[in-house]
């Protein structure tokens, strides 16, 4: 998987709603990447998104009800070097109560 243009600029622009790096505010980030594009990396995250630990936020989605799939995906990063990463893949939104 090759990061497109379009993508960098859509996570880049969902940096700039939720700023900050406190737990919540990455977390506001995660959710907007997963609903906005329906999956994104651990590389885009961390790279793109300012998630110093992509799994950890994950996690607090996944106890808020979100319904996220893990995989692996092998992507080619901005330096040319094919990397494997981590893949979220949004499956549901938490159900309302």
């Amino acid at each position: 998987m090759n990061i497109t243009k379009a993508r960098i600029t859509a996570l880049k622009q969902i940096m700039t709603k939720a700023k900050g790096d406190s737990a919540n505010n990455q977390c506001l980030r995660l959710e907007q990447a997963l609903k906005q594009l329906g999956a994104v990396t651990t590389y885009e995250c961390s790279q793109y998104l300012g998630i110093y630990h992509p799994p950890a936020r994950k996690f607090e989605l996944v106890k808020k009800g979100w319904k996220i799939r893990s995989s692996w995906l092998k992507i080619k990063t901005d330096n040319g070097s094919v990397h494997t990463v981590g893949n979220y893949i949004l499956q549901s939104l938490p159900k309302k109560k």
